[in-house]
């Protein structure tokens, strides 16, 4: 989910075992058998950023690794009025709120490499939902 507050997309760093590094990155998670993506998404905000009911809109879908895997993820837009506490047991750390201009900036630097994340933005972005 690229959650949104205003125009400002929030981010969370989080510990990926895989690479044992931090990222920033949108929030996502696993669906729970028989869990609908939008029920997935939903769930997955509130756990991570203690969001009871965002307003969401779909972006889309995205293959993380057609070349691996042929698991398909649904993309979401998460509109917020504010954050609660963020979940720090799953390895999230810090969340960061960013401008438009802030979030390109960490693209073209590196510090967002996930594929979720960049294919969210992409795909917003494509809809004129983020600037």
């Amino acid at each position: 989910m690229l959650p949104l507050i205003d125009s400002s997309v929030i981010l969370i760093r989080h510990q990926r075992h895989a690479t044992r590094a931090s990222h920033w990155e949108i929030p996502r998670g696993f669906a729970r058998i028989g869990e609908p993506p939008e029920e997935t998404a939903r769930r997955e905000i509130r756990e991570e950023l203690d969001v009871p009911d965002p307003e969401l809109l779909e972006l889309g879908s995205v293959h993380p690794d057609t070349g691996a895997s042929n698991v398909w993820t649904k993309l979401y837009l998460a509109r917020l009025t504010g954050l609660g506490q963020i979940e720090t047991n799953e390895g999230i750390d810090k969340t960061r709120q960013v401008t438009s201009e802030q979030l390109d900036t960490m693209v073209q630097t590196g510090e967002i490499t996930d594929s979720f994340t960049l294919a969210a933005i992409l795909q917003a972005r494509l809809r004129g939902l983020l600037g």
